[in-house]
Order: C-alpha cells, then sequence, then structure tokens
C-alpha cells in the first residue's frame, strides 16, 4: 500500500463513472437536497415554498423514471 500512495497519491481508486451513470447520481443528490428544502419549509409552515418543492421533486423523479 505505500507504494502505491507513494506512486499514485493514494491507496484508493478514484476513477470516473460512466456519464449516464454521473447524471443519475448527480439528479440523486439533487432530489435528496430538494427533499431536505421540502422537510425545512414543511417545519417552517411555508407551506407555498413546499408546494413548489414537492412538484419540483415530482417532476424530477418522473424524468428519471422515463429515462430508464
Amino acid at each position: 500500500v505505500p507504494l502505491l500512495e507513494k506512486v499514485h497519491g493514494a491507496a484508493n481508486h478514484q476513477g470516473d463513472a460512466p456519464e449516464r451513470l454521473r447524471a443519475v447520481l448527480q439528479s440523486r443528490r439533487e432530489v435528496a437536497e430538494l427533499e431536505t428544502e421540502l422537510n425545512q419549509a414543511i417545519n417552517a409552515e411555508e407551506y407555498e415554498r413546499a408546494a413548489e418543492l414537492r412538484d419540483r421533486i415530482r417532476e424530477m423523479k418522473t424524468e428519471g423514471a422515463r429515462e430508464h
């Protein structure tokens, strides 16, 4: 392992993901962030904002389902 760290700068491989997988992972991260915002809006009783976030999440999930 020390040889790998010396040659590559790390012992773990950090290769690129295929473009399609990268897009899926990015979409999932965005949905998770929106869901967090949605919960915060609900807790703050910002129901109009919560409805906007809910609709955006549904839209993103529908788009994701169509791509698979």
